[in-house]
């Protein structure tokens, strides 16, 4: 059996100049970053509808081409009635 040395990793050779640029470079504060991240979010609520409701809801969906979910409907049809 062949007993070899560890193997030393070399350190990466970073000068001034390339600390200074990262310094420099600048970046979002974490109020921006908190701001975007809150618009991206979906609202989730929970909505009770009628029995009613659901079998027109229903209907429409399997008059239509393709397999499309209530939840897609229903914000097709609110996107419809905010227009």
């Amino acid at each position: 059996m062949v007993i070899s040395k560890k193997m030393t990793k070399e350190e990466p050779f970073v000068d001034d100049k390339d600390i200074e640029n990262i310094i420099n470079k600048g970046g979002s504060t974490t109020a921006e970053i908190e701001v975007r991240e809150t618009l991206k979010k979906e609202t989730k609520f929970t909505l009770r509808v009628p029995p009613e409701i659901v079998d027109k809801l229903d209907k429409e969906r399997n008059s239509r081409v393709g397999n499309i979910s209530r939840h897609q409907l229903i914000l097709e049809l609110i996107s419809k009635g905010l227009k």
